[in-house]
């Protein structure tokens, strides 16, 4: 049995390895003509674009709750107003991440509960009630706390990156329950409540009004919040600088509620209660 034998040719196979030389090298010189030209449209093309982009990574804007309007009666008696109050809220987006790589909202509502800053019986309501917010939208968990509960939480504060006390105007009643079948009262927005209204409408506002006049007159009493810019770090911290980065922050002042003048009389409903 005959074996054939190859007898190879270094012409023909000098000219397959130049032939694939020049195939490789074109294929290398098209990617990184291709990687120049992308360089370039975004370095120099779309440069403004993308400084603008990264700047307002750095810029976060932090909305300013309107005053409610007054409630007075017939005679101007103010019958509701506002008052300062603490209350503790959380930021979904600035809260540290999970294993998941995902914002640990569970874990944060559990540290809460141990130090007693939140009820256990609270989670589930407050995780439905965070995760129907704009992750960027501080949503209160707390109001009125007392200043024992502000010095507790303020204690553990570098323990709670993403939640903050807030100082947040409450609705005051001078004649507590007196008028209340009329005044009505305003409660923290709840589920429901959300999925109705327009989220622009209550940036930074955390109640709403539930029942009476307060619900009836809710669009005239509710305001028109503004927004300030804050300059941030990576910790989502507010600082006045960055490096050499000193950003023109805008603010806008929020509009006040309109006050509203009632027919009834104070004076009147006390008598009538005594009776």
């Amino acid at each position: 049995m005959r074996h054939q034998v190859r007898i190879k040719n270094p012409f023909i196979e000098q000219e397959i390895f130049l032939r694939r030389s020049v195939v490789a090298g074109a294929i290398m010189l098209g990617l990184a003509l291709a990687l120049t030209v992308k360089l370039f449209q975004l370095q120099i093309l779309r440069h403004d674009y993308y400084l603008e982009l990264s700047q307002g990574n750095r810029v976060r804007i932090e909305p300013i709750p309107p005053a409610r309007g007054l409630i007075r009666d017939r005679n101007g008696v103010v019958l509701a107003d506002n008052l300062p109050a603490f209350q503790l809220e959380i930021t979904l987006e600035e809260l540290p991440l999970n294993d998941r790589k995902k914002p640990d909202l569970d874990g944060t509502l559990a540290r809460l509960v141990a130090i007693k800053a939140i009820e256990p019986e609270d989670i589930e309501h407050l995780r439905r009630l965070i995760r129907s917010r704009r992750s960027f939208e501080g949503v209160p968990i707390r109001q009125r706390l007392t200043d024992e509960e502000v010095a507790r939480f303020a204690v553990h504060r570098h323990a709670f990156p993403g939640v903050e006390i807030q100082t947040r105007l409450t609705r005051n009643y001078r004649y507590g329950l007196l008028a209340s079948h009329a005044l009505g009262y305003v409660g923290a927005i709840n589920e429901q409540e959300i999925a109705r209204i327009d989220p622009s409408d209550y940036a930074g506002l955390s109640t709403i009004g539930k029942l009476g006049v307060e619900l009836a007159y809710e669009t005239q009493l509710r305001g028109k919040a503004g927004f300030r810019q804050v300059l941030v770090n990576a910790q989502g911290r507010a600082v006045e600088r960055q490096g050499a980065f000193t950003p023109k922050l805008e603010t806008r002042a929020p509009l006040a509620g309109d006050d509203l003048t009632l027919a009834l009389d104070i004076k009147a409903q006390m008598a009538a209660d005594a009776l």
